[in-house]
């Protein structure tokens, strides 16, 4: 039963590891039927040619173990297999097990759930490869085998509900495995554990990724992007977004950032352009990145960090480019970050980066992991807009609008990982001593920083009582709010 499964899996394993002879290998042999099945080539197309990752490979090879002991146990032939056994597998949730059938007559469309819908799109691939690819002769009449429909045409995505769907999809109580998988919510690192991360890049072996992922740790923690956003950070994005920056159009460097020409000799125009905008109060530059698959974004990235990478791009990346030149013909991506591997992807891709971080921490003795790293500025940045909206307004504060704008800001599809930083957040406002107050111009922030710091300190009765006599005098009415979590805790002091 597990021969087909532990061949696939090995398989991905090996060409995963970089095994050179198990990559040449074009197809795999299927111990039960004793066919010869272009499974191999199929994966490895995905992989190589159509730039799918390890994982989504990994995937991929999974799902179609499991479409094939489904065809075994129902006695269908792969060659035969139809669109009503596609159905049928998706209603059974997917699994080799699955014995949920239609009944006749029913309402053919399917409604997938993003899980099975994956599946479903990789089975019909599969099937499109056999019959363009390995010209597999497919049972059926043209336009009618699983090679020649689209997943669309079956039905659609059943998403979870989301704010303003009106008609809930109908919803299939799909089967479970009897030993699931204990998941262990792993926490959000501290502002001290991050600072502890990103300073343990340090120990990377080759002094060009010593820079590399402390970079990409500290995009990580200050501008909240994932891995695969630091895998699709390129030149041309980075500089492309300089030069639609009026600091950039008025020194005459838009022309030459967009076409990345003679870059390396206008380094300090660049630089100098960038702390323009922070003397003007900017604090991110925004730039295009690709992540969660194909969902394209534009990531803060902080201004102080654009300085340090453009010092990178143009002198430590530069430097590794003419280093592999003196070695080999080397042409090098668009990536700003690039590996250093020989063959196979010449930038650092996303699951390089996570498994570099991932040791990072272990090796901190940390728990977490990069996403959890970019979790910690996403808190950060829900607790800003938390504080502003509550200071302003009061117990009128608007979670919908903090939501709304984390959302934008984040690159977060739904609104439920937000919801749990505000409510961690709005929750920890219970157990505050104080309560938040908005400034608006940093100078007077300062000062009221200094203040409160003396109300804290062993004279905070006397600044306290001296306040208020000034308030006094000034004629400054003092504005009591009604806390919620404070109110709350005067009835249970009763």
């Amino acid at each position: 039963m597990n021969n087909f499964v532990e061949t696939k899996v090995g398989f991905i394993e090996s060409i995963s590891k970089g095994n050179s002879t198990v990559r040449k290998q074009a197809v795999c042999y299927n111990p039960r039927e004793g066919l010869i099945l272009p499974v191999n080539a199929f994966l490895l197309d995905r992989r190589f040619n159509r730039g799918k990752s390890w994982r989504t490979v990994e995937a991929d090879g999974r799902s179609l173990c499991q479409w094939w002991d489904f065809l075994y146990l129902k006695r269908v032939d792969y060659r035969g297999a139809d669109v009503d056994d596609l159905r049928d597998f998706i209603i059974s949730g997917g699994t080799r097990y699955g014995n949920v059938v239609r009944f006749p007559g029913t309402d053919p469309q399917t409604n997938f759930d993003e899980t099975t819908a994956a599946k479903a799109d990789t089975i019909l691939s599969f099937y499109k490869f056999l019959k363009d690819e390995y010209d597999v002769c497919l049972e059926g009449g043209p336009g009618e085998t699983l090679g020649d429909v689209r997943r669309r045409a079956l039905g659609r995505v059943r998403y979870r509900e989301q704010e303003g769907q009106d008609e809930k999809q109908p919803a299939f109580a799909y089967p479970r495995s009897e030993n699931p998988r204990l998941r262990h919510l792993r926490p959000t690192p501290t502002p001290e554990e991050a600072t502890e991360i990103i300073k343990a890049t340090a120990k990377a072996h080759r002094s060009f990724h010593v820079h590399s992922y402390y970079l990409i740790a500290s995009l990580f923690r200050f501008g909240g992007l994932r891995a695969g956003g630091c895998e699709s950070l390129t030149l041309s994005g980075f500089f492309g977004a300089m030069a639609v920056e009026t600091a950039f159009m008025k020194a005459g460097l838009a022309s030459a950032l967009r076409k990345g020409h003679r870059l390396n000799d206008s380094q300090f125009e660049i630089v100098e352009c960038l702390n323009k905008m922070l003397q003007l109060g900017r604090t991110y530059l925004f730039v295009p990145v690709i992540e969660k698959g194909s969902i394209q974004r534009l990531a803060p990235i902080p201004i102080k960090i654009a300085i340090e990478l453009v010092d990178y791009i143009l002198n430590e990346r530069r430097r590794f480019i003419e280093q592999k030149r003196q070695k080999y013909s080397y042409d090098p991506p668009d990536n700003v970050f690039l590996s250093n591997k020989i063959t196979g992807s010449k930038f650092l891709t996303a699951d390089a980066i996570s498994n570099k971080i991932a040791l990072i921490f272990r090796d901190c003795k940390i728990a977490g992991s990069g996403h959890r790293l970019r979790a910690t500025f996403c808190e950060s940045v829900v607790r800003d807009l938390y504080l502003r909206d509550r200071g302003a307004n009061g117990r009128a504060w608007q979670p919908n609008v903090i939501i709304a704008i984390a959302r934008k800001y984040l690159g977060h599809m739904s609104d439920e990982a937000i919801n749990s930083y505000l409510n961690n957040i709005a929750s920890n406002e219970y157990a505050w001593a104080g309560e938040p107050v908005l400034v608006r111009d940093s100078d007077d922030a300062a000062v009221m920083r200094g203040l409160s710091d003396a109300l804290e300190g062993t004279n905070g009765r006397d600044v306290a009582r001296e306040l208020r006599q000034w308030a006094d005098r000034m004629s400054i009415p003092s504005r009591a709010e009604p806390n919620l979590f404070n109110a709350v805790k005067t009835l249970e002091n009763g």
